[in-house]
């Protein structure tokens, strides 16, 4: 079991994901990096040999951490029915792609749910399956916002996943979505963090967010953003 963890999160880098490459690649002892969805653009050539997950996947592969891990934002989960996540999840021999799975590295429990749209399902039933003592989420749905005066955040905000994730109390709640509302803020002790690389099109990207986490045992002992 790890004492100390060197995280990385990004989000919403819509096929400009080696924009990111120089910052990513300095990183020294990267444990993991989180990508929280939304790495094409409506699915852009995800489904040819040789396409945007081609690249995607061996972009990852270059990048000097022990662990990726990634879910599906809005843009990948539009074109991708649930019969053919199994096959897209292949695809990726350079990271683990999360489908409300939840893994443990190193006594690290990370849990990772892909795009939920709002299509009727019981919601609060979808956000249950995240485990009471997990430390840290990954979902491209925002469960909040930095601030909720603009249209788009009021909007996308899950209100049903903030309740499972004010229950569980992890560390950290990583997600995207909200190009608008990148950052990190606090609220009843967890730690929020809108990793959206993606600002304004033609912009510079947004950089991606790091944290160091020393550990006792499975207890947060320091967490500092780099």
């Amino acid at each position: 079991m790890k004492n100390q963890f060197t995280i990385y999160c990004i989000s919403d880098t819509h096929q400009r994901h080696r924009e990111l490459t120089e910052k990513l690649s300095s990183i020294v002892n990267g444990d993991i990096l989180l990508h929280a969805g939304d790495f094409t653009n409506y699915g852009g050539t995800f489904r040819s040999q040789g396409g945007g997950i081609d690249d995607f996947n061996m972009w990852l592969g270059s990048l000097p951490f022990k662990h990726k891990l990634l879910i599906f934002g809005n843009h990948e989960r539009v074109l991708i029915d649930d019969d053919d996540l199994e096959r897209v999840k292949q695809q990726f021999s350079n990271a683990t792609y999360l489908n409300d799975e939840l893994v443990d590295i190193d006594g690290l429990k990370i849990y990772g749910a892909s795009w939920k749209a709002d299509d009727g399902r019981d919601r609060r039933q979808l956000w249950s399956k995240i485990p009471l003592g997990t430390q840290i989420v990954i979902t491209h749905n925002p469960p909040d916002g930095k601030s909720h005066a603009t249209s788009d955040a009021s909007f996308d905000i899950d209100k049903f996943l903030m309740r499972r994730i004010l229950q569980v109390k992890p560390i950290l709640s990583i997600f995207g979505h909200i190009h608008t509302d990148y950052g990190v803020w606090e609220k009843d002790k967890v730690t929020f963090v809108n990793a959206a690389n993606m600002n304004e099109e033609g912009k510079a990207l947004n950089e991606p967010v790091g944290f160091r986490l020393e550990m006792n045992d499975d207890k947060l002992v320091k967490l500092q953003q780099l």
